[in-house]
C-alpha cells in the first residue's frame, strides 16, 4: 500500500510503499477513506509532541474517518492508531474502543475536517469548561480553524454572551455568531481594556488558543469562578498566574486535550458537530487531494497560513488493495 511517511524531523515527507499493516496486539485494519492534516499531525511527525513516537520512519496522522471490515464508518480519534502507523495511507490499524461512529448523511471530507479543530472547540466548553446555558464565552483565537467552529458551538451550545478575539480582522468581519468581536493589537493592554471596559461582570469561560501574554491580558476579566480552558499555545508557550487575582476570583485554569474526555462525551460531541455541519451551522474551509499529493499539502500546513487539507486516498487508489 502506499502510505505518507517522514524519515527524520527535518525531511520532507514523501509517499512510499509500506507494507499493509496486519492484525497487532489484536487491533483490526481499517480502510482509510479521509485523514485531515493539522497541526497535531506536524507536531506529532517531528518529535515535538508528548503523542509523538520514537520509531523512524513514521507515518504522518493522527486521525482520520475509516471504514472497518463491515463498511461501518468511524471518525478514529488520536490515540486510536498505534505507533508508527499513520493516518496518511491506504489502510491502517486502529483501536475500535477510541473511535467514533461517523453520522448518515455527512461526506467523507467533511467528516474528517471537522474533527480535530471541532473537538478541541465543543469539548473545551462542554466538558472541561463545563458551560451552562446563558453563560458568558470570550474566545482567544477566533480566526484559526477550532476558534471559528468554537464560535459556532458556543452558540449551539447556548452560551448567552459570545466575544471573538484574533488577530485577522478580515476573519473577524466574516465571523458569524460571535456578539462582539476584537483585533488583537501589538500592546495587549488595548486587549485588557477593552474587557474589563466593556464586560464589567466578566466572563465565565475563556477559551485560550493562544496562551503567553494574549492570555495574561485576559485574566483580569473573568468573573467570580471563571473558568480559562487552555488548548493551544500559538502565541507562546507559557504565561504568568498572579496569584491574587486567581484567589481574589476563584478562577480554574484548565489544561485540555479533547481525547482525555470520556469517550461517550467524544461521541456526542463528534456527531453533534456532524449534524451542525450539515445544517449548515459550521462553515469549514477546506481542500481534498489525493494520497500523491499529501507532500504538497504537507509543506503548506508546515508554512501555515493556508487552508486544512484533507488527503483522500481513494482518489489515487486504482485497485481495491
Amino acid at each position: 500500500m502506499k502510505a505518507l511517511l517522514l524519515d527524520r524531523p527535518d525531511a520532507p515527507a514523501k509517499v512510499a510503499d509500506s507494507p499493509k499493516p496486519a492484525g497487532r496486539d489484536g487491533l483490526p485494519s481499517f480502510r482509510v477513506r479521509a485523514a485531515a492534516l493539522t497541526n497535531l499531525d506536524v507536531m506529532i511527525a517531528r518529535g515535538a509532541h508528548y503523542l509523538s513516537p520514537s520509531q523512524w520512519p513514521r507515518g504522518v496522522g493522527r486521525e482520520a474517518v475509516a471504514e472497518d471490515a463491515a463498511g461501518r464508518r468511524f471518525y478514529l480519534t488520536a490515540p486510536a492508531i498505534p505507533t508508527p502507523l499513520g493516518s496518511m495511507a491506504e489502510w491502517t490499524l486502529a483501536d475500535p474502543s477510541r473511535a467514533l461512529p461517523v453520522p448518515e448523511g455527512i461526506s467523507d471530507e467533511v467528516a474528517a475536517a471537522i474533527g480535530n479543530p471541532g473537538l478541541a472547540a465543543w469539548l473545551a466548553l462542554s466538558w472541561r469548561g463545563r458551560l451552562r446555558v446563558g453563560e458568558s464565552v470570550l474566545i482567544l483565537g477566533a480566526t484559526g480553524a477550532s476558534g471559528r467552529i468554537a464560535v459556532a458551538a458556543a452558540s449551539i451550545l447556548g452560551a448567552g454572551r459570545i466575544v471573538a478575539v484574533g488577530r485577522n480582522q478580515a476573519m473577524l468581519d466574516r465571523l458569524e455568531g460571535a456578539d462582539l468581536t476584537f483585533a488583537l493589537q501589538p500592546d495587549e493592554t488595548a486587549l485588557t481594556n477593552f474587557l474589563l471596559g466593556g464586560f464589567a461582570q466578566g466572563f465565565d469561560v475563556v477559551i485560550d488558543y493562544l496562551n503567553g501574554s494574549i492570555a495574561e491580558a485576559a485574566l483580569p476579566s473573568l468573573a467570580l469562578g471563571g473558568r480559562m480552558v487552555q488548548v493551544g499555545s500559538a502565541a507562546g508557550p507559557s504565561m504568568i498566574l498572579p496569584a491574587q487575582p486567581m484567589r481574589r476570583h476563584s478562577l480554574d485554569v484548565l489544561g485540555f486535550a479533547y481525547y482525555h474526555a470520556p469517550i461517550e462525551l467524544q461521541a456526542e460531541a463528534y456527531t453533534g458537530l456532524c449534524v451542525a455541519a450539515m445544517g449548515g451551522l459550521i462553515d469549514l474551509d477546506y481542500r481534498k487531494t489525493s494520497l500523491g499529493q499529501a507532500p504538497q499539502a504537507w509543506d503548506s500546513q508546515t508554512r501555515g497560513g493556508g487552508p486544512r487539507w484533507v488527503v483522500c486516498p481513494g482518489l489515487c487508489r486504482e485497485s481495491a488493495e
